[in-house]
């Protein structure tokens, strides 16, 4: 069996391995991990005077109690209650995971409906829009009052005999299934989880990162997935901003793609796997500026300033043309709830001939007007 060292260090090699290869996202990783690390260094002095584990986000209320621990061992079982197909199946299959790097054995699972009671040794997963069918369970306490749980809450109890994890929706039960993944250490021969009662929800409804693929040689898909199982929805990011630009494959304007671009199938694949992990996907676009890598390169006379290209110029009637295709195949493919614009650094409006009387925020203002009132006709 793995220690709880060597499975960080193998994590950790894998990470700076993948780095390498990922010159552009190594910036966004570095300053995520910086900041990750900062916050669980200064968590482990804040909860060290306190006698709590250090977890990423900080529950809502933690409590400590005295029943003991819950100790791992190759008998412990995972009963799912709500059946093979249910939406946080990915996060019973990570924790599957973690114990058969401790344990060397992989743990069984089970699937059940209306259990009349739990056994012991076991990590029971389920969701309160069940909770109605787990009433004949002999649940603790700790379980009957769920009123001040918001969507994508949960509880989670750790007992000497069973671990109960209860969402209140199936985002829920993932995020408390991450809880339990932090918890569960190794030291020295035994692997237990601490006994404890933690009821949670997210602070922030949208929690989410902007993961950019520009100047990459290549995409590397593994690199993505392990971003998002391990970085992002390990701790509990739901909403993961892709800019695509120039590095996804487009049909009808495939000159404004770089040559390492990712085509659909694989775009699709990344949209897959983060919205099972319950990532929401939003593209971005950048319009107006930037335009010196994505645009412009393949249309210099919609430059703004052809002396210095950068913006577009938004009086052309070109530009919406190209845009609006862009933008036509890109709702197509994420059908996202919300579209990224871009917009920032816009700074060389008003110069062209067709854009030299009108005031520069009046011209901000009327892309944006024009994309908005675009993209709201396609549903988003």
């Amino acid at each position: 069996m793995k220690t709880d060292a060597e499975i960080k260090i193998e994590g950790t090699k894998m990470l700076i391995k993948a780095l390498r290869k990922n010159v552009c996202v190594r910036h966004f990783i570095l300053f995520g991990i910086l900041l990750l690390f900062s916050t669980a260094f200064l968590l482990r002095i804040s909860c060290a005077a306190e006698k709590f584990p250090p977890l990423i986000p900080y529950p809502q209320v933690m409590e400590i109690h005295n029943e003991g621990a819950f100790v791992v061992n190759k008998g412990t079982g995972i009963c799912v209650n709500d059946g093979e197909n249910s939406g946080y199946r990915v996060g019973v299959n990570m924790l599957v995971e973690d114990i058969k790097k401790y344990m060397g054995k992989t743990p069984q699972v089970s699937f059940v409906t209306n259990p009349d009671k739990l056994r012991d040794n076991i990590i029971f997963i389920g969701n309160m829009e069940n909770h109605n069918s787990l009433k004949r369970v002999n649940f603790p306490k700790f379980f009957e009052d769920n009123s001040q749980l918001h969507p994508e809450g949960y509880k989670l109890y750790v007992g000497p005999k069973k671990v109960i994890i209860l969402g209140k929706d199936e985002a829920g039960t993932f995020y408390g299934i991450q809880t339990l993944r932090q918890l569960i250490k190794k030291r020295g021969t035994e692997v237990s989880i601490p006994g404890i009662k933690i009821s949670d929800y997210p602070q922030i409804k949208m929690r989410g990162v902007h993961l950019c693929f520009q100047q990459l040689g290549a995409v590397d898909l593994s690199f993505v997935k392990m971003l998002i199982r391990e970085v992002l929805a390990a701790h509990k990011i739901n909403t993961l901003i892709i800019q695509v630009d120039d590095g996804m494959k487009y049909e009808r304007h495939p000159q404004l793609s770089k040559n390492w671009a990712i085509d659909k199938i694989e775009m699709k694949e990344i949209i897959s796997y983060a919205q099972k992990h319950f990532i929401q996907v939003i593209p971005e676009i950048q319009s107006l500026g930037h335009q010196d890598y994505f645009f412009l390169p393949a249309y210099p006379e919609l430059a703004e300033n052809p002396n210095n290209p950068w913006d577009y110029c938004p009086s052309n009637p070109k530009v919406y043309q190209i845009l609006f295709d862009v933008l036509d195949e890109v709702i197509a493919l994420f059908q996202p709830d919300y579209l990224h614009i871009g917009h920032d650094e816009v700074e060389q409006l008003g110069v062209c001939p067709k854009c030299r009387q009108k005031e520069p925020h009046l011209l901000f203002s009327s892309d944006v007007n024009k994309i908005n009132t675009y993209i709201s006709q396609k549903g988003v």
